[in-house]
């Protein structure tokens, strides 16, 4: 079918013709039912017409984009048609009756559509950290780490920065205060610097930013603190404020929008549930539910 499609695609793109220039056909409105319709393009039986186009347009598109994009339709819809007349050819009526599929579609679509409306209006679908401290604790086993994690301060500076010794001084003593410097320093001439020692982030995320890949990643966990690295042009300042090492029970966390996923998934399912049940019921009780004994 691949040769014939390039023959029949190659004669017909030969022949089609469009009657406005394209700018004109988006954005100048064309609605005098009075004028005879404009034909954009033929594939054997099958017409487009300018209404057609005019209905697929996006919003929102500029005019210098107009030419290209009513070209791009144009062709695809060529496309289409001399694809679809070639299969009405070859394909026998069992095939192309999709009616029957088309339903279920339909009917799955709908019922996808009325679930996600009922999710919607309901509010109960909140995420409490009582329930999630719950859930985790009754579940610890299903949160066993597959990577080391940890939480911690990292500093990427060039080697040549002004006043790199002070800041490694502040860095070693890491009290409050020469923590504050060392932010103040960072926002102007750290290449990248992190702070936030709240968040637990997996150690090999971290690796694409700082030049650890010659050590064991476990062993350098459990055997540095402080750190100072360097490698090329650049100096690296690595503070392990904690760690877990794979296999290890995930911290809480480092599992709060997993669980709250899960949690507000299963409400989610439970209103859907009670709400079909609550309906089926109802039918049933009404006398529209008859079955065949």
């Amino acid at each position: 079918m691949g040769k014939l499609y390039r023959i029949l695609l190659e004669k017909v793109l030969k022949n089609y013709i469009i009657y406005l220039t394209l700018s004109l056909v988006i954005f100048n409105s064309c609605n005098d039912s009075s004028q005879e319709e404009k034909v954009l393009a033929q594939v054997f039986q099958s017409k487009l017409f300018e209404k057609d186009l005019v209905n697929h347009i996006p919003q929102n598109l500029v005019k210098a984009d107009s030419v290209f994009w009513v070209h791009k339709f144009i062709e695809k819809w060529i496309k289409e048609q001399v694809i679809l007349h070639e299969a009405n050819k070859v394909l026998n009526e069992n095939q192309k009756n999709k009616e029957k599929q088309l339903e279920e579609y339909k009917k799955e679509l709908l019922i996808y559509e009325f679930e996600k409306d009922i999710v919607k209006k309901n509010a109960d679908t909140l995420v409490s950290i009582e329930d999630i401290k719950k859930y985790y604790n009754a579940n610890r086993k299903e949160f066993e780490l597959r990577k080391n994690i940890t939480r911690l301060h990292y500093i990427k500076l060039r080697k040549d920065v002004p006043g790199i010794d002070k800041v490694k001084e502040w860095f070693m003593i890491g009290d409050s205060i020469n923590l504050k410097k060392l932010e103040s320093y960072c926002a102007m001439y750290a290449e990248n610097y992190f702070f936030n020692d709240k968040v637990w982030l997996a150690f090999d995320d971290i690796l694409k930013e700082i030049p650890l890949s010659k050590y064991n990643e476990e062993e350098f966990l459990k055997n540095n603190k402080k750190t100072i690295l360097q490698d090329g042009g650049f100096a690296y300042l690595i503070d392990i404020i904690d760690f877990r090492i794979k296999n290890d029970v995930s911290p809480i966390e480092f599992e709060l929008d997993n669980i709250k996923s899960i949690l507000s998934n299963k409400k989610k399912l439970k209103i859907v549930e009670d709400t079909e049940l609550s309906l089926l019921r109802k039918a049933e009780s009404n006398g529209y539910i008859k079955k065949t004994k």
